[in-house]
């Protein structure tokens, strides 16, 4: 009985053995389905996001090429109409040769021609490469006239002017870009005798306009001036706030050296009025068009001539 006990001892042992090795075989088992099910999860889920990454991608790509196209064409655009621009103010100019008389647009007038554009366009670059001036002034090519600045040239266009006031058969006028690149003076703040003075009346003028001033009218005596603070802060003449002085550089100034504030491509110009009291310096509108003292050697300052005409 003893040893039968025994036997059942070890048969139940051995039972309970087994079964507990074939509850851990199952769970392993279990274990290792739940292991392959999350892998497979995973992998699905790594293959959804590349999935939606290729997307992205592919939205990205059709998106920069949209906008590329934008750009193209608006490139074109901007280039057709600065063509177009470029080649009326050519046709203005040949006018103005042929007949020097100011033309009158709205508040406007163009007389007078002034290098102010650069050339963009390489063939006429080209062509351009090795001509002299003519009579000590500009290089003709194909009927129209250039200015060459250290390699670059630009293109001799009419000179728009702003009408500040019309009246008796005279208009008063005001360049309605900074034209040139000229310091006042060595010393002194008196604008007559002053370079910029001299300037203005000798080979400015004599450059500038074909008939010679024709139609330009005195005034203080010169021919050519520059405006006065009472000019620039003249409501009547359309100065209503430091925004309304603000005035753009052309290409060829910027070439002869005006400074040019590249946020809005304005510049610092001269004016004739003096500072009180100190004969080395002189009120200039800066870029911003508020209106301050400089002194008058300034190399970096811009010119924006007024002249006084007779209205024929």
């Amino acid at each position: 009985l003893r040893k039968e006990a025994e036997g059942n001892a070890r048969d139940q042992l051995l039972k309970e053995r087994f079964e507990k090795e074939a509850r851990d075989r199952l769970l392993a088992e279990q274990a290792e389905a739940e292991k392959k099910r999350g892998s497979l999860a995973i992998f699905l889920q790594l293959m959804g996001q590349r999935k939606n990454l290729i997307a992205k991608e592919e939205d990205e790509k059709k998106r920069k090429e949209e906008e590329e196209k934008k750009r193209l064409l608006a490139e074109q655009e901007t280039e057709r109409k600065r063509k177009e621009e470029e080649d009326r103010r050519k046709a203005l100019a040949k006018q103005i040769k042929l007949n020097t008389a100011p033309k009158f647009e709205g508040n406007f007038v163009y007389y007078g021609l002034y290098p102010q554009s650069e050339v963009s366009d390489k063939q006429t670059v080209e062509a351009l490469k090795g001509k002299t001036a003519q009579n000590g002034k500009w290089i003709v090519h194909d009927d129209n006239e250039y200015a060459e600045r250290d390699g670059r040239y630009f293109l001799v266009e009419p000179i728009k002017w702003r009408v500040l006031e019309k009246e008796n058969g005279e208009a008063y006028l005001l360049s309605d870009v900074l034209l040139d690149c000229h310091r006042y003076d060595k010393s002194k703040n008196k604008f007559a005798p002053s370079e910029i003075g001299r300037w203005l009346n000798g080979e400015f003028k004599e450059v500038a306009f074909p008939d010679g001033g024709a139609y330009l009218l005195p005034q203080d005596g010169d021919m050519v001036s520059l405006p006065t603070k009472g000019d620039l802060e003249n409501v009547v003449y359309g100065f209503k706030s430091d925004g309304d002085r603000c005035c753009k550089v052309t290409p060829y100034a910027k070439a002869r050296g005006s400074y040019v504030y590249t946020s809005n491509g304005c510049g610092e110009f001269w004016t004739k009025t003096p500072r009180f009291l100190h004969s080395d310096c002189v009120l200039k509108v800066c870029d911003d068009g508020y209106i301050q003292w400089f002194y008058v050697t300034d190399e970096e300052s811009s010119v924006r001539p007024t002249v006084r005409i007779k209205i024929v």
